[in-house]
């Protein structure tokens, strides 16, 4: 077919911008593989991908992705811990760092840099600081509810 590209995805999401506008990135489909593209480069494939998220400054991309029943983040090129379920990543302010809900058999907790909070019956978006030095999210054990702050650095 005139203009067709083997290499073109099958499908693809909405674009997100850099906060400085010069760079796009979106989740695409090439059979049953998914995988993030950053302007021209497209990055590892996986199960499923969900949309990626640009760091504060743009320079590094996060995103959910999912292989063989575990999902993960992907923070750059950096593939973060596996666990049953993942949530939306978040970016500190200074971009230095993501916080993250993750789900480990019923329980949930918070990945928030390399630190991983006690396990709840669930926990709720993380928020950080303005430094980036702790991140906030509410847990829940049974009928409780609690704001939880917790160290990253």
């Amino acid at each position: 077919m005139p203009g067709h590209d083997s290499r073109s995805p099958e499908g693809v999401g909405e674009p997100v911008f850099s906060p400085d506008g010069t760079s796009i990135a979106y989740w695409a489909k090439k059979g049953e593989k998914e995988f993030v593209v950053i302007g021209d480069k497209t990055g590892p494939e996986f199960d499923e991908v969900r949309s990626p998220i640009f760091s504060p400054d743009g320079r590094t991309i996060a995103y959910q992705a999912k292989q063989r029943q575990k999902q993960f983040i992907i923070l750059g090129d950096k593939r973060g811990p596996e666990f049953g379920e993942v949530g939306v990543p978040v970016f500190s302010p200074d971009g230095a760092n993501v916080a993250y809900r993750a789900r480990r058999g019923k329980e949930w907790l918070i990945v928030a840099g390399e630190k991983l909070s006690p396990e709840f019956d669930d926990v709720f978006r993380p928020y950080f600081c303005s430094d980036g030095s702790k991140a906030a999210y509410g847990a829940r054990q049974g009928r409780e509810f609690w704001w939880k702050v917790m160290d990253v650095r």
